[in-house]
């Protein structure tokens, strides 16, 4: 578990361009090597979790910016063995989504398309708080996805 001020440390040189990191951490962990050791790991952890990886002929970043249906993506939340989940905006309701793409990849395999259905059916059936709410399952060419409630909250 990353220490409070390790974690704002990371965030705050995040926000900033590569070019201004070194500066601003040296200036901000003052001479202390222990905390600026840990802010650099934190920052290392964050640029291979964010590192674009490939699904099928698609990297993960090449989603950005474009257009699922009535939904724009606009950045990645993350990934696993069944697709990546994207932070988008639904154009015609005005409301920011999730959005679950199924990779390219796997479009061709009848087992995980039956999954992926079968995920967003059960999903759309139950009705719980704690539970994020399935607002559409639709295909854009050989794309499938899922379009959950964005809940913003950290990662498990």
């Amino acid at each position: 578990m990353l220490l409070p001020q390790v974690e704002g440390l990371c965030r705050q040189a995040l926000k900033r361009d590569a070019n201004e990191r070194d500066g601003f951490l040296r200036q901000a962990c003052s001479g202390d090597d222990e905390l600026l050791r840990e802010v650099e790991s934190c920052l290392a952890k964050e640029n291979s979790a964010n590192a674009p990886t490939e699904l099928g002929n698609e990297t993960e970043d090449s989603w950005i910016g474009r257009q699922l249906g009535g939904y724009r993506v606009v950045s990645l939340l993350g990934s696993g063995g069944m697709g990546a989940v994207y932070r988008a905006h639904d154009t015609r309701l005005k409301r920011d989504v999730a959005i679950k793409v199924l990779p390219e990849e796997f479009s061709g395999n009848d087992d995980r398309v039956s999954r992926f259905q079968r995920e967003a059916v059960v999903l759309a059936s139950l009705n719980h708080a704690n539970i994020a709410a399935i607002y559409d399952v639709d295909q854009a060419g050989n794309s499938r996805y899922i379009v959950p409630e964005l809940v913003e909250r950290p990662t498990l």
